[in-house]
């Protein structure tokens, strides 16, 4: 399929920061920890301890994303996380914001759960645990201050008026019912979170907002956890002068959500001149050129796998590979669109999107028929 100039050229996202460093095991990761940090020299001396008494070093990934620090921030980091056998290290050349630090961080995960805390570790690591058990049964889980088990150590009133009072705002812009949408402690299942954050568009801290938006629109299961939550000295945080450029944020997200960017796709005819090979092992030379959990569906004639936070050139490099392990099958490239995702007959591809992966690569496929694969694919625009 012939793609669209406008697309093409849309699909390419701002470059997600240089990898400074990256350490890790040849075990499949479970979870991943992403870690946005902007000057927190001071604060992470501290935290970063508490975080590491809380998580498996061996088989747990930490990435942290350095948002263009002024300090020492990297330097330390690298130190205090020498720990973890799982560990990348991503430097952005300026400030950026939290939403593209996070975004940054997500793109590089490899875990088959994806969370983001925030560098002062103000929610207690030690609830990493319900969060990502929250997951069992949501796609996305939101540590919520709100909730009445929720534990609050605050000096500052101002914030906790300020949160209250955005979190309404929030609910009358967007629709949403989410007790806490600024909580710097969530978690996905990761095709999930690999597609909302290549949707997002906010790079400030109103993401969070947009991510939810995001979730709710694909008809996401969102969960909430309680949290121990402390105001750490020293926040970036600035109520009164943050808050109108966060509703901006908010009130632009809501109104051009839609006009997200592209995703990647690639779909496979598996019967192509009477050889036909089977989805097991159509499947399987897929599964060994993506990632793991990027969200595929199969039928008996075919394959569709969507490509979320890559772009053009990396995603034609994965068809080329494909190709040649499957010189048999018919493989063709394709941009997908956040409205297409909405149509009735893209459920099998939202079933794949919405799954935990599983120890076995096939666990996240989708298995359909050939009549609901022909749907999806016009759906799509892939047919």
């Amino acid at each position: 399929m012939r793609l669209n100039r406008k697309y093409q050229a849309a699909s390419r996202p701002t470059p997600l920061g240089q990898v400074v460093e990256t350490r890790s095991s040849a075990h499949r990761i479970e979870k991943t920890i992403v870690i946005p940090s902007y000057n927190e020299e001071t604060r992470i001396s501290s935290a970063f301890p508490r975080l590491l008494d809380n998580i498996d070093l061996a088989k747990d990934e930490i990435i942290l994303v350095d948002d263009g620090s002024a300090d020492g921030t990297l330097d330390l980091a690298r130190e205090l996380l020498s720990p973890v056998t799982n560990c990348t290290f991503i430097q952005l050349a300026e400030n950026r914001g939290k939403g593209a630090a996070v975004r940054a961080g997500v793109s590089h995960a490899q875990g088959r759960l994806i969370a983001f805390v925030d560098a002062d570790m103000a929610s207690d690591p030690s609830g990493l645990t319900r969060l990502f058990g929250r997951l069992e049964s949501c796609e996305v889980a939101l540590g919520t201050r709100s909730h009445p088990e929720s534990t609050i150590n605050c000096r500052d009133p101002s914030r906790v008026l300020f949160g209250r009072v955005f979190n309404r705002l929030v609910r009358s812009i967007t629709g949403l019912s989410v007790l806490d949408t600024q909580c710097g402690f969530k978690a996905f299942r990761a095709p999930a979170a690999q597609l909302l954050f290549h949707l997002s568009q906010i790079e400030g801290y109103a993401f969070d907002v947009e991510i939810i938006m995001l979730a709710s629109k694909l008809s996401m299961r969102i969960g909430e956890v309680p949290v121990d939550w402390a105001d750490i000295k020293g926040s970036h945080v600035r109520p009164l002068l943050d808050s109108a450029p966060m509703l901006a944020d908010v009130m632009r997200s809501v109104a051009t959500w839609r006009n997200s960017k592209p995703i990647e796709a690639l779909t496979i005819q598996s019967s192509v001149n009477g050889a036909r090979m089977g989805p097991i092992d159509v499947v399987s030379a897929m599964r060994s050129s993506l990632r793991y959990g990027d969200p595929i569906v199969t039928w008996p004639k075919g394959a569709l796998c969507l490509l979320p936070a890559l772009d053009h050139e990396t995603a034609t490099l994965i068809r080329q590979r494909l190709e040649s392990k499957l010189p048999q099958c018919q493989i063709s490239q394709s941009l997908v669109t956040a409205n297409m995702l909405l149509h009735p007959s893209s459920a099998p591809m939202l079933k794949a999107i919405r799954a935990i992966p599983g120890p076995r690569d096939d666990d996240t496929c989708v298995v359909c028929d050939d009549v609901t694969a022909h749907d999806l694919l016009v759906s799509l625009g892939v047919a």
